[in-house]
């Protein structure tokens, strides 16, 4: 026997548990693992707003921005980042939504990673991105 079900809204970042198994016991982590980042920017912990985690962050590295909220947020970075992973992601839980179109730039050197995010916009990506 088979079944379908049908979704009334937009999916992909929700309210529910995305944490992979290894870390079931941190009720707070996403996909992402901390300790595998150079930085880790807390919104609205350390920077008030995804704008500003965003305004921190620089060529180079592995960045992890983590927001801990439900909030909407209006926003439309144009970030060109070589040789940087970039990862933003809702705390386990919580689903924040970005309004504006993103904008992202790099080389083969460069990877945007996204969790538990509603983004009201486009994604623009430009350049050699794995």
């Amino acid at each position: 026997m088979a079944y379908a079900c049908g979704f009334p809204g937009d999916i992909g970042g929700g309210t529910y548990d995305r944490r992979p198994v290894q870390r079931l016991n941190d009720a707070s982590h996403g996909l992402f693992d901390p300790a595998g980042f150079d930085q880790v920017l807390e919104v609205p912990t350390q920077h008030p707003t995804l704008a500003a985690a965003l305004a921190a962050v620089g060529s180079g590295k592995r960045w992890l921005i983590r927001i801990d909220s439900d909030g909407t947020e209006a926003v439309a970075p144009n970030l060109d980042l070589a040789d940087t992973h970039l990862a933003i992601e809702a705390v386990n839980r919580r689903r924040p939504v970005v309004v504006g179109d993103f904008a992202f730039k790099g080389n083969s050197d460069s990877r945007l990673s996204l969790s538990g995010l509603l983004l009201a916009g486009k994604l623009k990506l430009s350049g050699a991105l794995r």
